[in-house]
């Protein structure tokens, strides 16, 4: 009977789609058109259903609802479409075609992609299981779920996906320029690779296991001295993981980074990197930009790389400097912006970089005193912003930075990412304490709207009795 039902529903649609609608401005008679965007794009033929395009014979699982109902009394539950261009979607070869109720019932739809079978969906509850262990094709991993269309009773449908896990970019320049990193493996250690999503919820359950994901094969451009690699993984936001990044050529070289961060779903996450020798170079921390802002392509970025031995930018002038010699190539200079200093903040080459940063050294605050303070610069009125970048830690919540004379506090906690940060009125030395975990993070205070006229400094670095091994650089405001 089932087989039966199946054959007269196909034996229908077909005759429908070929002599159109059998009663004119009835929708329960006509095939629903289903036309699709992904992150507010609409797509084209391209170079899979992955970014923001779609190829032809992807394939979605659609569900048609009872306008507000659950997944489990769903009307047309998992039906199979195919992509067949511009973005558009038809039935599957063997798959139902959609129509509305008759009677003029009003119905929801949601999507998703890409497809699994609806005896595996139905049998576990609609969950699709999620592995990034295997990145070789990343278009059969990239998950995506349509937001709920909603009450509906006629018209063609548009299904707006957006995607459900993170993407991680790794750039790496080499500065031999004879160097040749054509066959890069690149490769993440000891992330989590699988998950159960709900897709009525959007809910991502992870497991436990981790497993070392290699990203997809590198692409280098001409000379062959940069590479780019990618790895779709799962969400941890708001939790932070840990993992190793490794870089490899064969019988050339291997290295690694360890990487802390927390990675929100729909977001890439840049990191780039030069590579000395064997030592990698962390360059501007980690970007995050929006997944529907990559057009698909996988091609190595342009990427202005700063100068340096160690990847701040240290040559050629700091652009918007906070005052003169704020990236400390001249020590004289920048001390002129100082106001209160103790004689323990010293001026030392950090990364190997002659130019060198403001230092607060180990164990030399006994009690909590300003430990420097910058005053105002010369014609400095009004800062949305100040930027700098921060090296090390402070233990035992001994590290506040204040703003003027009106008791704002900015926390910096342990940025080990480009961190915006907002003042608070309450000062609490609890919160103070920061570990970057050994790399240069850039920090931007949030000043807009903060008082300027009638301070005698704009900022002070405060510190409690506690260790302290901490390195600023290159202070910058945007006004």
């Amino acid at each position: 009977m089932k087989n039966l039902t199946l054959l007269t529903a196909t034996v229908a649609a077909l005759a429908i789609l070929c002599t159109g609608c059998i009663k004119d401005n009835d929708p329960a008679y006509c095939p629903i058109a289903f036309t699709s965007e992904i992150d507010g794009h609409t797509s084209s033929s391209g170079t899979r259903a992955y970014d923001s395009t779609w190829e032809n014979d992807d394939e979605i699982g659609i569900y048609m609802l009872p306008a507000g109902g659950a997944f489990s009394a769903a009307h047309e539950p998992n039906i199979r479409y195919v992509h067949t261009g511009g973005g558009n979607f038809e039935p599957a070869p063997g798959s139902r075609t959609l129509f509305y109720p008759t009677g003029g019932t009003a119905v929801d739809f949601t999507a998703y992609y890409p497809f699994h079978d609806d005896v595996h969906l139905s049998a576990h509850n609609h969950i699709f299981p999620v592995d990034v262990a295997d990145q070789s094709d990343q278009a059969e991993i990239d998950l995506m779920i349509a937001e709920r269309v909603e009450r509906k009773t006629s018209g063609g449908v548009t299904l707006r996906f957006s995607h459900r896990l993170a993407k991680i970019v790794f750039n790496v320049v080499d500065d031999d320029t004879e160097a040749d990193l054509d066959g890069l493996v690149t490769a993440i250690e000891g992330m989590r690779v699988s998950a159960d999503c709900n897709l009525e919820t959007g809910e991502l359950t992870p497991k436990e296991e981790t497993a070392t994901i290699t990203a997809l094969p590198s692409v280098t451009t001409a000379g062959d001295n940069k590479a780019s690699a990618s790895a779709i993984v799962l969400p941890s936001s708001p939790a932070s993981v840990s993992f190793d990044v490794v870089f490899s050529v064969a019988g050339a070289f291997e290295t690694s980074w360890t990487l802390t961060g927390s990675y929100e779903r729909g977001n890439i996450y840049t990191y780039n990197f030069r590579l000395k020798g064997t030592e990698l170079i962390p360059v501007q921390g980690c970007v995050i930009t929006p997944w529907d802002d990559n057009d698909g392509e996988n091609e190595f970025p342009e990427i202005e790389l700063p100068k340096g031995d160690d990847g701040r930018g240290k040559e050629g002038g700091l652009e918007n400097a906070l005052f003169p010699g704020a990236d400390f190539e001249d020590w004289d200079l920048a001390s002129e912006a100082f106001g209160v200093r103790h004689s323990a903040i010293t001026h030392s080459p950090i990364g190997g970089n002659p130019g060198g940063a403001i230092v607060l050294n180990k164990n030399w605050i006994a009690v909590p005193e300003t430990a420097l303070s910058i005053k105002v610069p010369d014609g400095l009125s009004a800062a949305s912003s100040i930027s700098f970048d921060v090296k090390g830690t402070a233990e035992g919540n001994g590290f506040i930075v204040t703003w003027g004379n009106n008791g704002t506090c900015f926390y910096l906690g342990d940025p080990t990412l480009p961190t915006a940060i907002n003042p608070s009125e309450s000062f609490d030395w609890g919160q103070g304490s920061v570990n970057t975990n050994g790399e240069w993070v850039k920090v931007t205070l949030n000043t807009r709207g903060l008082p300027i006229a009638g301070n005698e400094y704009l900022i002070a670095f405060r510190c409690s009795n506690a260790n302290h091994n901490l390195a600023f650089d290159n202070f910058t405001v945007e006004k």
